[in-house]
């Protein structure tokens, strides 16, 4: 993922300065990244071609309240998961696309690879 593409895609916003800064950045197995944008309510894949796609916008801040960071997770590692400053909930969303295992869960599988996880 190149700064650039961030750039670009707070330019497509309107963001002035850092009013829309990204914040969560998890990637999915298939390499693309999801962006929050807090100040806007919205989730952006950028694929690793550059494309980039509005994924979920909430005008009404109902499921997504100046979302910030999120992660994957879920019994099949295929929701995302969003904090929200502006209220007291994780929104959960299921995007039924796998997210990709951080390096060190990689390792730990690994080593361990007959026992459960935990």
């Amino acid at each position: 993922m190149r700064w650039g593409l961030i750039e670009e895609l707070l330019r497509r916003e309107g963001a002035e300065g850092l009013t829309q800064a990204p914040d969560g950045l998890p990637f999915d197995a298939l390499g693309s990244v999801y962006v929050t944008a807090c100040a806007s309510n919205c989730i952006h894949r950028v694929t690793p071609a550059g494309q980039v796609r509005l994924l979920y916008q909430d005008v009404e801040n109902t499921v997504l309240c100046q979302a910030t960071n999120c992660a994957f997770g879920g019994p099949n590692f295929d929701q995302l998961l969003v904090t929200n400053l502006g209220s007291f909930h994780i929104s959960v969303l299921d995007l039924r696309i796998k997210g990709q295992p951080l390096r060190n869960y990689r390792e730990l599988r690994a080593r361990r690879p007959n026992q459960a996880d935990s």
